[in-house]
């Protein structure tokens, strides 16, 4: 039986003559694998399953699995359990499939795994998935929390994730709102969201809070800002008085 998965070519060399198998030769399989890929959390269990083509009985392929990254070369996932199962579906085919079992984590996000059939006679087949894991890091602020006042704060939350998370930005036990003081300008670089106030005054230090929604949850990230009196208060305060003494002066020597 020739196998509907195998293209075949056939040679011939003078009409009307009957055709043997000799005449047939293998050149290669015209179908790829079926990889199935659930959806991928990092640190929950999943199950990669890969099924070789064509449902005709004969010999059991082998079925292995590699995988990619950005500048590594082909290796194999660690930590991972593989599994061969042959269903027999009629009384002369047959269904040849493969499980990768592992433990996704950020690492695997965007790599490139491969399913690779291969037949009697050295017949490879192979198919290539890119793997996309849903995963979320720590949430970190970073920026100036010591301003003074009539300074601008700048205040930076930004969070390694896939899929892109929601941030928001709030001033916890405060009274004004702090979109009335505040320009939230959400990603202006990938995964973070930066908070800017203007003219900062003593009220507007305190806790700032950066909130971060993602599918595996919410996380939070405070900064605590406080804001100094300006330092050309003191100088102007004494010019002030400076220029009164001089005033006074001038104003003795003419009437003496």
């Amino acid at each position: 039986m020739i196998k509907p998965d195998i293209l075949v070519v056939a040679h011939i060399n003078v009409i009307n003559e009957p055709i043997s198998l000799t005449d047939f030769s293998v050149i290669g399989l015209s179908q790829k694998p079926t990889v199935m890929i659930p959806p991928l959390t990092e640190g929950h269990q999943a199950t990669l399953t890969c099924t070789a083509p064509g449902l005709c009985s004969g010999s059991v392929p082998e079925i292995t699995w590699t995988w990619r990254r950005a500048g590594v070369i082909d290796s194999h996932i660690t930590g991972n359990i593989t599994d061969f199962k042959t269903e027999n579906l009629t009384a002369v085919t047959q269904r040849h499939s493969s499980t990768l079992t592992f433990e996704p984590s950020a690492e695997h996000h965007g790599t490139e795994v491969t399913c690779k059939v291969r037949f009697t006679g050295n017949m490879i087949t192979e198919e290539t998935v890119t793997l996309n894991v849903s995963y979320v890091k720590e949430v970190k602020i970073r920026g100036n929390t010591n301003v003074l006042e009539g300074e601008t704060l700048h205040l930076i939350c930004s969070v390694e994730s896939f899929p892109p998370p929601i941030f928001k930005w709030s001033k916890p036990c405060h009274k004004t709102k702090l979109q009335n003081r505040a320009e939230s300008i959400l990603q202006s670089e990938p995964g973070t969201a930066t908070l800017i106030v203007s003219s900062m005054t003593a009220e507007d230090a305190g806790q700032y809070m950066c909130t971060v929604k993602h599918l595996e949850g919410t996380l939070t990230e405070t900064a605590d800002v406080t804001v100094s009196a300006s330092a050309l208060l003191p100088w102007a305060i004494a010019g002030v008085a400076l220029s009164v003494n001089v005033l006074c002066l001038v104003c003795i020597l003419y009437l003496w």
